[in-house]
């Protein structure tokens, strides 16, 4: 199985499907980012918004799925990953802040809130699966990720009440758990498939 990138231009999309992702886990991650994209696309009350909100639904989408997949897992838990990665990687997702800015509302408060959620989640989750094992972390990640993804959906300008709860299960749920909570269906979808 292949966990680390290939060179050059594969190795950018080995980092967005997962190294030595099957097809299956390349065209769900596909249809999954698709899905994300027409969500983001569709609700959103501006053009401008709508374009920002097809992209922003492409990554939580794709990461969603991604995230899940053995290649996914498989990337993330490579043995020389750091413990800190997944809070740093829930960091990076400053979507909720892309949200207020290129919208005009410029509601700092609620985007920090919406985007400490799934940092402060993803910390927890870690620390959890390093004291008590995945099967704890799954369930204290399904809990947080519902409490953030709730929690933030209700704070949330109208029109992008699917993204806190889409960012909590990518990041929260999927990406800090060491076996999330949708792994075994995708790899039952998977054996079926083949």
């Amino acid at each position: 199985m292949t966990t680390s990138p290939r060179p050059g231009a594969a190795g950018l999309y080995d980092l967005l499907v997962g190294p030595g992702a099957t097809p299956f886990e390349e065209a769900g991650a596909w249809a999954s980012a698709s899905v994300g994209a027409i969500v983001g696309g569709l609700l959103p009350r501006t053009a401008r918004e709508r374009a920002v909100g097809a992209i922003l639904g492409f990554d939580a989408g794709g990461g969603i799925w991604v995230n899940e997949s053995r290649a996914g897992k498989r990337w993330y838990r490579r043995p020389e990953a750091k413990a800190w990665e997944p809070a740093v990687f829930a960091a990076a997702h400053v979507h909720p802040f892309v949200v207020e800015a290129l919208s005009g509302r410029r509601d700092w408060a609620r985007a920090a809130v919406t985007w400490a959620g799934p940092v402060i989640g993803a910390a927890v989750v870690t620390i959890v699966a390093r004291e008590r094992g995945a099967d704890a972390a799954r369930s204290v990640a399904l809990s947080m990720a519902g409490a953030f993804g709730g929690t933030n959906a209700v704070l949330a300008p109208a029109g992008w009440r699917w993204l806190p709860p889409a960012l909590a299960f990518k990041l929260v749920a999927g990406h800090a758990t060491p076996d999330g909570p949708l792994v075994a269906l995708v790899d039952r979808l998977e054996g079926a498939a083949t």
